[in-house]
């Protein structure tokens, strides 16, 4: 069952509660021993529907020609107490029929029409039995209050069902409001006559007429009532418009809803109007109403629970015999909510639809992480059905939202094992987000392969031509722009009428560009732009053929066709970045006032572009010694970007004007200032570069006036609890000294930990949480190193220095012997790491603790990621060589092992303290091959080595070359 489809049975199932409220009253009768006896019954209504086939248990009555009035008087009456009202209507239009003429007969019929009214409303037959009720009504002075009750009761439902609404709630009106009648009675009349607003359409009349007879009713005695009018109060309230108001009603009756007999009607209405705020993109009001949803379990459960209590009661009722309103009340309820359970059991995709939409609501508000919840929790939960594949699909696409690119292959890959390698018509979409996601994630290969595939599965798809297009992006991300030429010509080839053609035909052009090849971009671009005179990249193309004379040093022609470019299309996101360039192919040639206006012009909606420009007009005026005018310059960016990250740029060089003129006052004037005036504002983070600078400025024995200069600014900080402050002077303290010469001195962890003390992870940099949390693992605090870790990593996600988060984390848990967090945490950091000490750090962390767990094929494919890194400078190369080396002796090959030994020294020989552990290393897994003469000549070579003599290594081997050579005894051990 689909969204739509289920949204059609809610309605049905809700609609026909209401619709169905009149239609099935049960009917119950008090009997009576004698009809000759003036009344011998006595109807009682308890205010419930059933189907007249169901009344008609008795079956007929067969009535022959030859009985007398008085039998067919007694047959009626036998099967009117059975409920036979077929049978009794039978005999009794028999008697009329046969006897009516008779004035004996005719004064008995008198009492007979009522009861036969009743049988037909009985029956279902409300239009026939409306004549006789009110021909009974007529002569009401003859007739036994108790009928007449019933009669009047049943005229205004009779009324109902022949669609005279306003007789009907006349008849109802006047039945209210007569307190002689029985209250449970009058209850029902009040809702019937509320019912007739919503029978002719006039929901905000029953809305109105619902809220003020509840405000009359009492919480204890009327609950039942007061639960009833809820369900049709907002039904007539969704159905009037006014849904702000039925989510106030929603609201209002939550914590109540136990009091409503008929629970999974209000609730599916409640999942009705959730779904009418989701799709007017209402979303807080859709997860308000959502969220007032029970599961469809709980709900069954408590209706099935609320059945048997209500039986329970009947059965006491009966026993105490009570009286037969209360019995015919609990009756009906019972009736109520056995056929709701009844209807509620077709809906097997209520919870699959409840939490689809509130997922949806979700992610319309872009609190994918949220909806991403909400969805995994369903799709865990439920068995499969077409809403929980729907909700498959959307899962994707909300990780794709969030760019979390790992948790949308993992979400596709759940799809297709779930839904099978065929799956449904959602299959290519799944597939095509999966390989985006592998894209994304610059996992470029694997991408390309996924396109490939897709491709292959579904060679008619729509999503072909897309696939190959993307596999041309994937290639140029990867860097091999030849073969992203000749997939963005495979979609040109094989897709000529497609869209994407003149996408490809673009990409082909860029990328020649990034292939260096310029003038086969400008020529390619060229006839693009014959191709597509009015095309979409008309200004790109334009853009970045001028680029290319600018990359070729066509300067001259690169000014023209800059500020062509941008006089031609003014509306691209390349005017900033055309007018930067055009100032430096100005400055190039040698036109600096103009090369300082083009800059000039660059706007400060490009941040990156005009910040650029402005710290080139500062270099412009630097090399013609204009400091004067650099000074103002920057003070202007100063004042009007004060948030700037480079601000400590700009105060740099105002500082180096002044030393350039040797005013070192007046640069440590500036400097301290603003140190000052934004020291505290922790959001401000160049301040910290500005405090690392000091030192430029305070050289020689001037250090020690910095010093002190620094000790005041902390006192003063501290008195007037200038927290921020105060905890960036004992930080850049402790950069200071390491900056000295040693990284764990005394002095620099002391001030690293008394700044760590003082920081918040909400507030402060990544840049001193993560020095602080280090010092703080070095110093054994590892839960307090852990709080800084963990408070970087939430409050700072996108900073570089997450990566030593991970790191500090996986030592952390390494410390701990918590092996598997350890590699999962130094995973992550190799993951996410920028710096390549960070990357190899990770990954020689990761690949030793591999080896300790005697896993030695895991470490051996940690460390091919090392070493085949384009971003491991090559001493984390020759480190990862040497720990190559080692997890093959641990996994028994040590002769494989010595030559990655010797790569070491063969290939990284600057690094001295290497080489020597490369050549020990070597020689000693030679002697336990028994090679002891190519063990000997490592260990000479090794010794003959006068740059490797400082090292240990050196000095360890010589006993073994004794050894080796015959001129000593096998004791000596060589030590690593």
């Amino acid at each position: 069952m689909s969204t739509d489809q289920l949204q059609i049975k809610l309605c049905e199932f809700a609609n026909s509660l209401f619709g169905s409220e009149v239609e099935g009253w049960i009917f119950r009768c008090q009997r009576y021993r004698s009809i000759l006896r003036a009344v011998f019954c006595l109807l009682a209504v308890v205010g419930c529907v059933i189907d007249s086939a169901a009344q008609d248990e008795g079956g007929t009555v067969s009535v022959e020609a030859t009985l007398t009035a008085s039998e067919l008087l007694q047959a009626g009456s036998e099967a009117f107490d059975r409920q036979n009202f077929a049978g009794a209507e039978q005999a009794w239009q028999q008697l009329e029929t046969d006897f009516g003429e008779s004035e004996e007969v005719k004064a008995e019929l008198l009492w007979v029409r009522p009861l036969l009214a009743i049988a037909k409303v009985a029956k279902g037959e409300f239009v026939e039995a409306l004549g006789l009720i009110e021909a009974s009504l007529a002569l009401a002075a003859t007739i036994p209050n108790e009928i007449v009750e019933q009669l009047r009761f049943w005229h205004g439902v009779c009324l109902l069902k022949a669609e005279r609404f306003v007789d009907a709630q006349h008849a109802f009106g006047g039945f209210y409001a007569d307190e002689s009648h029985d209250y449970e009675r009058r209850m029902e009349a009040m809702i019937l006559f509320g019912m007739a607003y919503i029978m002719q359409g006039e929901f905000s009349e029953a809305n109105a007429f619902f809220a003020d007879r509840v405000t009359k009713l009492k919480p204890g005695k009327d609950s039942e009532t007061r639960g009833r009018i809820a369900v049709l109060q907002l039904h007539a309230l969704m159905q009037a418009g006014a849904h702000d108001a039925a989510l106030v009603h929603l609201k209002d009756w939550y914590p109540k809803m136990s009091e409503i007999t008929q629970l999974a009607a209000f609730q599916s209405l409640a999942l009705q109007l959730g779904a009418h705020f989701l799709d007017a993109q209402a979303y807080y009001k859709s997860i308000e109403a959502l969220q007032r949803i029970w599961p469809r379990e709980r709900l069954l459960k408590h209706q099935r629970g609320r059945l048997l209590d209500l039986e329970a009661r009947h059965t006491g009722m009966k026993l105490r015999k009570a009286s037969q309103d209360s019995v015919y009340k609990i009756e009906g309820m019972i009736t109520r909510v056995r056929r709701e359970i009844e209807n509620f059991e077709e809906i097997s995709n209520f919870d699959s639809a409840l939490r689809l939409r509130l997922a949806m609501a979700y992610q319309g508000l872009e609190r994918f992480r949220e909806a991403g919840l909400v969805l995994e929790d369903m799709l865990g939960r439920m068995a499969d059905d077409p809403i929980v594949e729907q909700a498959s699909v959307r899962l994707v696409q909300n990780w794709m939202q969030v760019q979390r690119w790992d948790k949308a292959v993992e979400a596709a890959d759940g799809y297709v094992s779930r839904f099978g390698p065929e799956g449904t018509e959602n299959l290519p979409t799944v597939l095509f987000l999966r390989a985006d996601a592998l894209k994304s994630a610059a996992k470029y290969e694997q991408a390309i392969g996924a396109f490939a595939a897709l491709i292959e599965q579904f060679p008619k798809s729509d999503m072909v031509p897309k696939c190959r297009f993307m596999t041309g992006v994937c290639w140029l991300n990867a860097g091999d722009h030849l073969k992203a030429v000749a997939a963005f010509k495979e979609v040109q080839k094989q897709h000529p009428k497609h869209a994407l053609c003149e996408d490809a035909d673009y990409w082909t052009g860029m990328a020649w560009s990034f292939e260096q090849e310029h003038q086969r971009c400008r020529d390619h671009l060229k006839n693009h732009l014959r191709r597509y005179a009015k095309g979409r990249y008309r200004g790109d193309a334009e853009f970045r053929r001028a680029f290319c004379l600018f990359a070729m040093g066509a300067y001259p022609g690169a000014v023209e066709g800059m500020r062509k470019f941008a006089v031609d299309h003014p509306e691209s996101g390349y005017v900033d970045e055309s007018r930067l360039l055009l100032g430096d192919a100005l400055g190039a040639v040698g036109e600096i006032d103009a090369a300082i206006a083009a800059y000039r012009s660059v706007t400060v909606q490009s941040p990156r572009y005009y910040e650029d420009g402005q710290f080139k007009i500062g270099k412009a005026l630097r090399l013609t010694s204009h400091h004067a005018r650099l000074r103002k310059h920057f003070g202007d960016f100063i004042a009007q970007h004060p948030s700037s990250p480079r601000i400590v740029e700009a105060v740099y060089w105002i500082g180096w004007s002044h030393m350039a003129e040797e005013d070192v006052e007046e640069a440590r004037r500036i400097y301290w200032e603003t140190i000052d005036k934004h020291g505290d504002d922790p959001a401000i983070v160049a301040v910290e570069d500005i405090l690392l600078a000091l030192p430029k400025l305070y050289p020689g024995d001037a250090r020690r006036e910095l010093g002190d200069a620094l000790r005041n600014l902390s006192g003063e900080a501290q008195n007037a609890k200038r927290t921020t402050l105060l905890a960036r002077i004992a930080w850049a303290e402790g950069q200071f000294a390491q900056a000295r010469g040693s990284e764990v001195s005394q002095m620099a962890e002391s001030a690293l930990l008394r700044a760590a003390r003082l920081l918040d992870p909400k507030v402060h940099s990544a840049r001193m949480l993560a020095d602080c949390a280090d010092a703080r693992f070095r110093a054994g605090q590892l839960q307090l190193a852990a709080d800084l870790y963990s408070g970087l990593r939430r409050w700072n996600p996108r900073a570089v220095e997450k990566e030593r988060a991970y790191l500090g984390l996986g030592r952390i848990a390494q410390a701990q012997e918590d092996s598997a967090a350890a590699l999962e945490w130094f995973g992550r950091a190799a993951k996410v790491a920028v710096s390549r000490d960070t990357i190899a750090e990770a990954l020689l962390a990761k690949a030793e603790l591999e080896v300790s767990l005697g896993k030695h094929a895991d470490a051996r494919s940690t460390l091919d990621g090392l070493l085949g890194s384009q971003y491991v400078d090559g001493r984390s190369k020759a480190q990862g060589l040497l720990a190559y080396g080692r997890a093959l002796e641990a996994g028994g090959d040590r002769l494989k092992a010595t030559a990655y030994y010797q790569r070491v020294y063969v290939a990284y020989g600057k690094h001295l303290d290497l080489v020597a552990r490369a050549y020990l290393a070597r020689g000693r897994a030679l002697e336990a091959l028994s090679e002891k003469e190519k063990a000997l000549e490592v260990y000479q070579e090794l010794a003959a080595r006068a740059d490797l003599e400082a090292f240990d290594a050196s000095r360890d081997v010589l006993g073994r070359i004794k050894v080796l050579s015959g001129q000593g005894s096998e004791g000596t051990e060589v030590v690593q």
